[in-house]
């Protein structure tokens, strides 16, 4: 698919499997942040940076914003 030939194109196919099992496509892809990369995970810091860099590419070309949706969070009562 998509995902496989751009790891390709980065020279990273080996975390194929990875984005597969995440079920990672191309628009999960262009919003990912360096937190789900690590989360996933990717620990390596080089391949790491270099899909971090691709991935801002992919939104600048894209148009897509960096900024995210914050979800919502329950805040505890104190009383």
């Amino acid at each position: 698919g998509e995902v496989l030939a751009w790891l390709q194109r980065l020279s990273l196919e080996k975390y194929a499997g990875l984005f597969a099992m995440h079920q990672v496509d191309m628009s999960v892809l262009s919003i990912l942040t360096l937190q789900d990369l690590k989360d996933l995970p990717v620990n390596p810091v080089g391949p790491r940076r270099k899909m971090m860099h691709s991935i801002e590419q992919l939104r600048s070309e894209n148009n897509i914003a960096d900024e995210m949706p914050i979800e919502s969070t329950v805040d505890a009562v104190v009383s």
